[in-house]
């Protein structure tokens, strides 16, 4: 006691009511024990089974008892019913009567249980308690385990019973043997007190599984004869690698030994599943089957962990270069069965490696230890990008492109219809697949590659879109997007060097490509000045700037470092340049006028005897050669004129007129119009766009 009070935690093991008495050891002042009020121990739950026989008692709350109960069990007489006590308790035996539930399953050593035997065969737990009757159809010395099968981590229990009568006693018999070698047995027939019953006559041998059902395989003595109760078999076989038992049967008496394990002394693997074909990257099943090397049966009771399985090209006879997985299998029972994935599209082969030395002799590295190859077509995934990005070309520029059809693993897909179409509002925006105008349709070749011809009508000048499609598998609703700028015949820049003009508006600014002339020469600086001014370093971002009124502009450029106000040798026209190596010097002069195409006015209608002027930039007289498409593509009018440059501004233009009827003379539907005109003199192209409305 402290201060008078006294704290303790006790334990109790068995499931009762219980009161506690308290005593003063020293009893110094004549304390009389007190008793504290009633606890009710209660079970710790269901943890086990406890399984009793005939003859056998139960003894709850035994802390770290072995069985949790007492006696022995009676001798029972086969053929009769015998009742055996089942218990679900905790872990010092006491019954979990709060458990209502689970499925006994009663199983003896000599197979007599059954589905039916005892009747009751899966009954269930009823305030932890069950109960069944066994009836045994052998002699001897039996096991019976309870299990539930519901609850598989609840510890079973076995009781040995002693059945009377007669029975068969095996005292030589393997407990592993090789298949096909022969091994030596012997059978004693025995009473309940274990004397030998001096018995003649004959017996049969069956093999059966360890379930009790018949085995596959093949005993090679099946029949015997007992001579004074006894029989010794010297060259008895089997043949299958498996677990079994020996049925003896003879004399009003049934036996079944232990079981013996039947190993292979050597195997080979055949693939029992394997796929012809298979898509990259989803599972597809394997199953591998281990054989009896000496007999040519199914090895069904052998386990190999992590044999390794691995994949090699057919194309080449090596190792892939994807990855396929798994990498190892493991035989179970004589079965692998694996789910097996790869993600590279070609066809494969497998090979499972066995490299045992358990086996007597060990496999040997050949086929015929081995699963043969067997192979896979793997095959590409669904279409997941075509390499086509985002471009820019010029309208009268003819472009070839091979395009590879790929799925998401970056396999090429062969075989792969695809189509192209352009996808633009504007009528203009047209462009030729393969001379197939705006939609084209094609199929990839066994290497996934197609070859595609890109050619812009002429008249083409802006930013479209071109849609692929995946044509094999419509329904996915799969597209790739890419844009493509169209730069048309009026706004290109010049493709090289050279005396000439480049149209470009007024604010606007003056790109010239220097490729040609880089690739022929080697320019390593460039320089320009307009209408005389100062000389500038030329930035291909920035370009030429300055253009700030309708007229003709005088636009010199040199390369290198040499220039006229550094080097007054620095005077070759680029017509006579030649580009043979060292510095070199380019000197050009460049007509830049305003670019101006118009139709007004715009909207206009042509009902109220209104018409729409066409007016364009026109130095010389030519023929003019017009077309108005509408929004769908469809041309609705075309007209070819003589016309003369009209000189009365700084900026000489010329005219065409359009009252808005088609070629029939049907005033045409509102809606927007594209006018595209060719100038016969100069060979240029220009567009410009119209509004009708009525």
């Amino acid at each position: 006691l402290n201060l008078g009070v006294a704290s303790l935690t006790p334990s109790y093991s068995k499931a009762e009511e219980i009161k506690l008495q308290i005593t003063d050891m020293n009893n110094t002042f004549g304390i009389n024990p007190g008793f504290s009020s009633s606890v009710l121990v209660l079970p710790d739950g269901y943890k086990k089974l406890l399984i009793l026989a005939p003859g056998e008692t139960h003894t709850p709350g035994l802390y770290q008892h072995a069985t949790g109960k007492s006696g022995t069990p009676n001798p029972l007489d086969k053929s009769v019913p015998q009742v055996f006590q089942v218990r679900g308790v905790d872990q010092h035996w006491n019954i979990a009567t709060s458990q209502n539930g689970g499925a006994m399953r009663y199983v003896a050593s000599d197979n007599s249980t059954s589905p039916t035997n005892p009747m009751n065969q899966g009954a269930a737990l009823v305030g932890g308690q069950s109960a069944g009757a066994i009836t045994f159809n052998t002699a001897g010395n039996i096991a019976v385990t309870v299990s539930d099968t519901l609850n598989p981590s609840i510890i079973p229990q076995t009781v040995q019973v002693l059945v009377a009568g007669t029975y068969f006693d095996f005292p030589v018999l393997p407990a592993q043997q090789n298949t096909g070698s022969p091994f030596s047995m012997t059978i004693t027939l025995k009473d309940t007190t274990g004397n030998t019953v001096p018995a003649n006559g004959p017996i049969t041998i069956e093999a059966l599984r360890t379930d009790g059902s018949a085995a596959p395989g093949l005993l090679d003595v099946t029949a015997a004869n007992l001579v004074n109760g006894n029989v010794t078999i010297n060259n008895q076989r089997y043949n299958i690698a498996e677990d079994i038992r020996l049925r003896v049967t003879g004399h009003d008496t049934t036996t079944i030994s232990n079981a013996i394990r039947f190993n292979p002394r050597s195997v080979f693997y055949v693939y029992d599943t394997i796929p012809a074909q298979a898509n990259v990257n989803s599972p597809f099943d394997i199953v591998i089957q281990a054989y009896d090397q000496d007999t040519g049966t199914k090895v069904i009771n052998m386990n190999r962990p992590n044999l390794p399985l691995l994949a090699y090209s057919v194309a080449t006879s090596l190792p892939v270069t994807g990855t396929f997985l798994p990498s190892t299998v493991n035989i179970v029972n004589g079965v692998g069965h694996v789910a097996g994935v790869y993600d590279k599209a070609e066809t494969i082969y497998l090979i499972l490696q066995d490299a045992t030395t358990i086996f007597d002799p060990p496999p040997v590295p050949t086929q015929q230890n081995y699963p043969s190859p067997s192979t896979i077509k793997v095959n590409p995934g669904l279409l997941s990008s075509v390499n086509l990005t985002d471009w820019t070309m010029q309208s009268n520029e003819t472009r070839t492109v091979t395009l590879i059809a790929r799925d998401p693993f970056n396999n090429p897909i062969p075989n792969q219809r695809i189509s192209l179409s352009i996808d633009s509002p504007d009528p203009s925006l047209r462009m030729n697949f393969n001379n197939e105008l705006n939609t084209f349709t094609g199929l990839t070749d066994n290497t996934g590659a197609i070859t595609v011809e890109f050619q812009p009508l002429p008249e083409s000048n802006g930013r479209t879109t071109i849609t692929i499609r995946d044509v094999s598998n419509p329904n996915r609703g799969w597209t790739q997007i890419v844009r493509v700028d169209i730069l048309g015949l009026a706004r290109r820049p010049r493709q090289a060097l050279g005396l000439g003009g480049n149209r470009v508006p007024v604010n606007a600014r003056s790109f010239m490509d220097l490729t040609n002339l880089s690739a022929a020469g080697g320019v390593f600086e460039t320089h320009w000045r307009l209408d005389g001014g100062p000389w500038q370093t030329y930035d291909p971002v920035a370009g030429v700037t300055g253009f700030t009124v309708p007229k003709e502009w005088k636009l010199e450029w040199y390369t290198d470092v040499c220039y006229p106000s550094v080097d007054p040798t620095c005077s070759n026209k680029i017509s006579e340049l030649t580009l043979l190596g060292g510095p070199n010097v380019v000197y050009m002069t460049s007509f830049i006028v305003e670019d101006k195409f118009n139709a007004f006015p715009s909207p206009f209608n042509p009902k109220a005897g209104g018409y729409a002027t066409l007016q364009f930039p026109l130095n010389v007289p030519s023929t003019v050669e017009t077309d108005v498409y509408d929004l769908f593509g469809q041309k609705v009018w075309h007209n070819e004129t003589p016309v003369n440059p009209n000189m009365s501004t700084g900026q000489p233009f010329g005219q065409v007129l359009w009252t808005g009827a088609n070629e029939d003379g049907t005033i045409v539907a509102n809606g927007g119009y594209v006018v595209v005109l060719k100038i016969a003199a100069t060979g240029e192209k220009l567009r410009t766009k119209l509004l009708v409305v009525k």
